[in-house]
This record gives C-alpha cells, structure tokens and sequence, in this order.
C-alpha cells in the first residue's frame, strides 16, 4: 500500500520552486522538493481520528461560513451498507437551489468518503 502521493508532492515541491522564483533569495528545486516531502511526512504522521461527530461539526462550520444555507445527513441502508449521506445546499442569486456532494460517512467501517467537497481537507 502506497503511503505518500508522489504525485502530489512533485506538485507542491514545483508551485513552491516557482512561488520563490519572484523572491530576492531563490530556493533551489532541492530545498522545495525537501520541504514537500517533510509536508507529507507529518501530514501522514497527523492522521485525525474522524468520527461521524467530526464531519457533522465540520458540516455546520461550513454553514457558519456563509458558503451554504444547510447541510443534510440521509441514512441510507441496502445492499448489506449502511450510509449516511451529506448534502449542502444553497440558494442562487436567481432563486435556484443548487446542491453540492459533501461525500458519505461508511457506518460499517467508520470512514468518511469525500465527493465534490472534502470536508475534512
């Protein structure tokens, strides 16, 4: 099982090499690459234990925000799961209802799943 996002870290290591590239003092491409990489190790090493309690208090710090107007939890069992899903919702300028996927809390085995928005990240 892979443990850090390669990917992500070649990423963060060249959008920090290009950020100092406007700096009087330059960062070489080694010192941003060294700097993602202690990121993403304490990153691994700051694991948060979630909860359902955890996303739904992060589900009303989203509201609090301003963002959305409210956020829905529907239970859903079937097919041997048990779900709840999280919806935010909002209301445009022009009076329409738009909804966005906040992703789903998996009960069976205690995980969140982030969709459109991550409300862990």
């Amino acid at each position: 099982m892979k443990k850090y996002n390669l990917s992500q870290i070649m990423k963060k290591a060249w959008e920090t090499y290009r950020k100092f590239q406007g700096f009087a003092t330059k960062l070489s491409f080694s010192e941003c690459l060294r700097r993602a990489w202690t990121e993403a190790k304490k990153a691994v090493e700051t694991v948060a234990v979630v909860t359902l309690d955890t996303i739904k208090a992060a589900a009303h710090k989203l509201v609090m925000s301003g963002d959305y107007e409210e956020v829905s939890f529907k239970e859903w069992n079937g097919c041997d799961k048990s779900r709840v899903y999280i919806k935010a919702v909002r209301h445009t300028l022009a009076g329409n209802l738009r909804t966005a996927d906040c992703g789903y809390w998996d009960v069976d085995n205690s995980k969140y799943v982030p969709q459109a928005i991550d409300l862990i990240a």
